[in-house]
């Protein structure tokens, strides 16, 4: 037998072509949903930030019994209701993710 050492056969090109794209289209679907979700976590913490925030201004700054105001954080637009009962305020907002879903976020805070 003849031993040939002329390089890669077509079919070794094929089957290396074949298993990269395989890995491609396994891998690059996965890349962007990590991307998706990680939108997802940040904009999820803007948001719990914000109401952190807004629920310390309300406590030194005004008398009101319940405030609602939208706002929009990371081109999400989102509302925040605030209420006072009981001596404890409840801060709670409310955005549509990336996903469409709708999440909603509440802090309490005693008086």
């Amino acid at each position: 037998m003849r031993n040939n050492n002329k390089g890669f056969t077509l079919f070794d090109s094929i089957l290396s072509f074949s298993m990269l794209l395989t890995i491609l289209f396994f891998v690059l679907p996965m890349i962007n949903q990590v991307k998706l979700e990680q939108h997802i976590l940040s904009v999820r913490s803007k948001m719990i930030e914000t109401l952190y925030n807004e629920i310390i201004d309300i406590l030194h700054t005004t008398e009101e019994t319940i405030i609602t105001k939208p706002i929009n954080i990371s081109n999400t637009n989102a509302t925040i209701s605030l209420s006072l009962k009981d001596n404890t305020w409840t801060g709670c907002i409310t955005w549509n993710n990336s996903k469409n879903a709708t999440e909603s976020s509440c802090l309490h805070v005693k008086k």
